[in-house]
């Protein structure tokens, strides 16, 4: 899906309360030109916001950290990500697939996604704005990454500001302080669980079952048990 710049402007003017200046926001939710090569390398991710329901109490009370390594792949428009994940002190790996189509980028499995790149005054940052289809259901997102662990009070305060204009909410900010579970080469001693074939493998009713999930405060709080209740135990593999 494209995503024009009248798009972000149209948010703009649905937004209310607090919203930072119309002026401010044609800056902060410009879209920018993707070049493939700029993508490449590693990647802390510094924050995110989405809109569908209850993920931010999700990240907030189960996810410590992440970061990504992206390569090229053979096409020259094919992007691949090895994400680390360190949630309740474990360390999970997850390896998608993207695309890059007509100055988006794309993804099908294990969920299908479309991101674009947004401006932002960090030098080494990168900001996207993605929507993406769970089964029936749609969400929208920005995340914020860096080439550092952390990013300057002002450069986080700036992101704030891009959600706000975004009309989604105040991002969750994870935590570098808690350490970074390491490359799979690198991993040695660390036990690293890969989801990869599990979360591609997940059938339509699973991924509405998930999503169902986020509908309701006993689902998210179900939802958060049994993540607290798998990972206990993978712990104690």
């Amino acid at each position: 899906m494209k995503f024009a710049r009248a798009g972000f402007v149209l948010l703009i003017f649905l937004s209310v309360g607090r919203s930072a200046p119309v002026t401010v926001c044609e800056s902060l939710t410009q879209t920018l030109q993707i070049r493939r090569d700029d993508l490449l390398g590693k990647w802390f991710l510094i924050a995110e916001s989405t809109n569908l329901m209850g993920s931010q109490l999700l990240i907030n009370m189960l996810a410590d950290n992440a970061w990504a390594n992206i390569v090229a792949e053979s096409k020259d428009d094919s992007l691949k990500a090895h994400l680390y994940y360190k949630m309740l002190g474990s360390c999970f790996s997850l390896s998608p697939s993207y695309s890059l189509v007509n100055n988006s980028i794309t993804m099908e499995r294990p969920y299908l996604s479309t991101a674009v790149l947004l401006n932002t005054g960090c030098p080494d940052c990168l900001v996207f704005f993605t929507q993406v289809t769970w089964g029936k259901n749609s969400h929208a997102g920005a995340q914020l990454l860096s080439r550092r662990s952390e990013v300057t009070a002002d450069q986080l305060q700036e992101f704030k500001q891009q959600v706000e204009c975004l009309s989604l909410p105040s991002p969750a900010v994870l935590d570098a302080k808690k350490g970074f579970c390491p490359d799979k080469s690198e991993a040695h001693e660390t036990k690293i669980t890969d989801l990869t074939d599990a979360m591609n493998n997940m059938g339509s009713n699973a991924m509405e079952t998930l999503s169902s999930y986020f509908n309701s405060q006993s689902g998210l709080m179900s939802l958060i048990d049994l993540v607290k209740s798998g990972v206990a135990a993978l712990q104690e593999q």
